[in-house]
């Protein structure tokens, strides 16, 4: 019997991704009586030839050279320790879901190895939703097999498995939330029932009436300028976030100061947009009003306490990464009641997130340039700012044919 040790590097033509080819010999098995043929595809030569010196080495050390076997607890501990440090806080909770539902459906303790693709299909298409205890949003079951492919190219990558079980999984086409856009009429309903709304509370104090003007401030700034909810709730009166003299905002990451947690903008995407003459009217109104005691334009000093309380435990006492989203307003609470008031009554998907979505299809309405409206909203793909102009173009579609239907006659 001859144990080979060789180990060799060569071209396969056959693939464009990763055409280099580690080839070498595994441990003898004394039942099968072979000795298996392992083996490795990398993008480079460079990379190629690395990893078969690396294996030389370990051959001469008399190491074994058999794919390291973990268990999935092992595996999911050691990616999200890896990678933590160089994903966003919202992507790193997204892959701690993921690893937890992999967990329950595999267990912890089964080795890598054993997952097979039809397992990895069935395990993609078993997906619930956990608050509704329905089936997963098409949404949901993407973002998981994305994450899951990436989890486990890793571990091809750390020699731990030969094979992605996750790799060539396809949902096929995805159905996507249809939101409802905020149009300018129902907007301005949204306003009149917030005025309504102080009226029937028969407000006397300034504080009160402040809260209102900010409030009505910030559905503004969304629907008018864009901005989403983090965007908008994260604006300071001080950091040249608003810029009164040239009529715009600007968005842009902030480091952390003393008593101002972290703001990162989505897809690192910073700009500067624009606001109407009107709204800027109501900003420095609000900024007039305001007491200044908070350096958000949109948090009152009680609610900027609350905030610096908030940040503390999250990052001190919890170690917890800071998201922008944790910061709180009564502007997501209120919204739908306000949008009731309002007579807004849709099947559609209806949140705070409504009203940038009507700021983007109102900007393709008025012909704004693709590009240029992708850079307004901080979009990180022109497909996501293209969906406004096929939904524009659709309601186009919609008049044509009722107005062809005018013309016909029967």
């Amino acid at each position: 019997m001859r144990i080979r040790k060789d180990v060799v590097v060569s071209k396969n033509k056959s693939s464009k991704t990763k055409p280099w080819i580690v080839r070498w010999w595994g441990k003898y098995d004394v039942n099968k009586e072979k000795q298996p043929r392992l083996s490795k595809s990398f993008k480079t030569k460079k990379e190629a030839e690395r990893f078969a010196q690396s294996l030389k080495n370990d051959i001469q050390d008399g190491i074994s050279i058999e794919p390291k076997k973990i268990t999935l607890q092992q595996l999911c501990d050691k990616y999200l320790k890896a990678y933590k440090p160089t994903l966003r806080y919202s992507s790193y909770r997204a892959y701690i879901s993921t690893t937890d539902r992999l967990k329950e459906y595999f267990s912890p303790y089964c080795r890598i190895n054993s997952i097979r693709k039809e397992d990895a299909i069935i395990f993609i298409n078993s997906l619930m939703n956990q608050i509704t205890d329905e089936e997963a949003s098409d949404s949901t079951r993407s973002r998981h097999l994305r994450q899951c492919k990436r989890i486990f190219n890793i571990a091809q990558e750390w020699g731990y498995t030969r094979k992605n079980p996750f790799k060539g999984i396809k949902l096929g086409k995805l159905k996507k939330k249809d939101w409802h856009s905020i149009t300018t009429e129902e907007f301005a309903n949204i306003l009149n029932a917030v005025e309504n709304h102080a009226e029937s509370l028969k407000i006397n104090i300034d504080v009160d009436k402040i809260r209102l003007l900010r409030l009505k401030v910030f559905y503004s700034v969304m629907y008018y300028c864009g901005l989403r909810f983090g965007e908008a709730a994260n604006l300071l009166w001080d950091n040249g976030d608003i810029d009164f003299e040239n009529n715009q905002i600007n968005i842009a990451n902030r480091f952390p100061q003393k008593d101002i947690p972290i703001f990162n903008v989505k897809d690192y995407e910073t700009r500067s947009i624009p606001v109407p003459r009107k709204v800027m009217k109501l900003l420095r109104e609000l900024k007039q009003k305001s007491r200044q005691d908070s350096p958000f334009v949109f948090h009152s000093a009680d609610g900027y306490e609350r905030l610096l309380k908030r940040w503390h435990t999250y990052c001190q006492n919890k170690g917890e990464d800071w998201n922008s989203k944790n910061v709180i307003t009564n502007a997501r609470r209120n919204f739908k009641q306000f949008c009731k008031k309002a007579g807004i009554k849709t099947n559609k998907v209806l949140t705070l997130q409504s009203l940038r979505k009507g700021y983007g299809t109102n900007m393709a309405r008025l012909g704004v340039p693709a590009n240029t409206l992708k850079d307004l909203m901080g979009h990180s793909s022109i497909t996501t700012t293209m969906e406004f102009y096929i939904k524009t173009l659709d309601e186009n579609k919609i008049s044509a044919a009722e107005k062809l239907n005018d013309l016909a006659v029967m």
